[in-house]
């Protein structure tokens, strides 16, 4: 391991070389004879909503909800063939998913007051999001209704939701301040780090005033902010929904 990726004196982050020891615990890279490494993080590879059964971000490169080779930035392959594939992120909040939602939630619907769309309809009750006073927050022609509001999702509908986009079958390197997380995402890791409970419903924003609506859970691992807004600066209407989220724990 330590031949294959440079050396230890060569890496002069402490955090570094323990997230780089730790992966060669979990999967015994330095038994490998070979490492090949490539790196794949430009190919941004899209995972939009599905709405036929539970509402969930889609696997377009795989299988129910191992995302492996949907999320990788780095992929690693020892000489038996085994691939290990490396999520990196950066700072202390990053993102899960961010999809569009502008044909689901849409304009004319909106200036009238009632998203009458079920695919629409389904997505705001997932969350507790009243219908009509959401419409306020998006429409100037009327009193933007803004607020907080404590929801409590059903259980299921949002564990399936956050463990599509959380996933499975990849290695998380997560470089925050002070510390790197180095963590096997696996489906027990998933299921743990996807177990909300209530959600906090910020109509307009944390101001009340914003064209946005703000939902925050948290659950043993993660706090989670998702938002629906207008993403492109164009009319204010809401075009894409996104799930950032805040490690709570490290190990």
């Amino acid at each position: 391991m330590i031949g294959l990726l440079g050396g230890v004196d060569e890496v002069a982050d402490s955090e570094i070389l323990d997230a780089i020891l730790d992966l060669d615990k979990t999967y015994k890279l330095s038994e490998s004879k070979w490492l090949k490494v490539d790196v794949v993080g430009g190919e941004n590879t899209k995972r939009p909503l599905d709405f036929s059964g539970n509402i969930i971000i889609t696997n377009t490169k795989g299988s129910g909800n191992d995302i492996g080779t949907s999320v990788t930035d780095i992929t690693l392959t020892k000489d038996n063939g085994e691939k290990i594939y490396l999520s990196l992120k950066f700072e202390t909040t990053t993102t899960f998913f961010n999809v569009g939602i502008r044909t689901k939630l849409r304009q004319s619907e909106i200036d009238k007051g009632e998203i009458k769309d079920s695919d629409g309809k389904k997505l705001l009750e997932l969350f507790g999001i009243d219908n009509k006073r959401f419409c306020t927050i998006f429409n100037d022609k009327v009193k933007t209704n803004g607020g907080k509001v404590v929801t409590k999702p059903k259980a299921t509908d949002i564990k399936a939701l956050l463990e599509s986009g959380i996933g499975y079958g990849y290695h998380v390197i997560h470089k925050m301040k002070g510390q790197v997380l180095s963590k096997k995402m696996d489906e027990t890791a998933m299921k743990a780090a996807a177990k909300v409970g209530t959600c906090t419903v910020h109509y307009g924003g944390k101001s009340g005033k914003g064209k946005r609506i703000d939902m925050e859970m948290s659950s043993p691992y993660y706090k989670f902010k998702l938002n629906i807004r207008d993403t492109q600066g164009k009319d204010g209407y809401p075009t894409r929904m996104m799930c950032d989220f805040t490690t709570l724990k490290v190990k």
